[in-house]
This record gives structure tokens, C-alpha cells and sequence, in this order.
């Protein structure tokens, strides 16, 4: 859930897509409109699996889904990590930029998003 939007009715919440195949497994990350009851999913590929996805708001955001999901995906046949950031507003699009991590970021790595300090 969009933060701006904590402890108020929501229309979108995001949540981590299980791999029915690979128990306790996250394949992707899915976007669910409380309105329309409407899922939308982006999944990761073969052998990629991640964590739940923070939602990071765009700045000078007008709607409630106007930002990015950022998400930590490890690519079990390479060995190697990624941060995935991915258009809140547009998943399959697919990501919008990918950050190569040097070393493996473990599955349940839990992140938050805090846009001033």
C-alpha cells in the first residue's frame, strides 16, 4: 500500500505472486484494484525469485498508484541479485530500471521506502 495512503480506505494493494510449483516461493509481484477486483501481475522469469515489494510514491504524485515498486529478485540459475523497479502503474511493462547487486541479497530481506529525511 501506497504509505500517503496508510490507515485509509485503499483502492490498490500490492503483494508478492506465489510460485504454486516451489512452495514458499515468490515469482513475481501482482497488484490487486480493491474497486474493479482487477490483478494485475508481473513475474520474474524462470528461476527468479524475490520478496514482497515496497511501493515508492512518484514525486508529485496526483493518484494513489502514481510511483514504483521496488523489489529485490534473485536469479537462482545465474547466482546473482537484482533490484527491480517496476511502473506501479504499468507492471507488465515490465521494469523500468534494474540495479545489479554484487552480492546475494537473502530471501524475506524485508526494505521500507522513505522518501525526505
Amino acid at each position: 500500500v501506497n504509505d500517503l495512503h496508510a490507515c485509509h480506505p485503499t483502492r490498490y494493494v500490492y503483494a508478492a505472486a506465489f510460485n504454486p510449483e516451489r512452495p514458499f516461493s515468490f515469482d513475481g509481484v501482482m497488484k490487486f484494484d480493491n474497486e474493479t477486483q482487477a490483478t494485475t501481475t508481473f513475474h520474474y522469469g524462470a528461476n527468479r525469485f524475490g520478496g514482497e515489494a515496497v511501493f515508492a510514491p512518484r514525486v508529485g504524485a496526483k493518484t494513489e498508484d502514481d510511483g514504483y515498486l521496488v523489489c529485490f529478485v534473485q536469479d537462482e540459475a545465474a547466482q546473482q541479485s537484482e533490484c527491480l523497479i517496476l511502473d506501479a502503474q504499468d507492471l507488465a511493462a515490465g521494469p523500468v530500471a534494474t540495479i545489479m547487486v554484487p552480492y546475494r541479497v537473502p530471501y524475506g530481506f524485508h526494505a521500507t521506502w522513505v522518501g525526505d529525511l
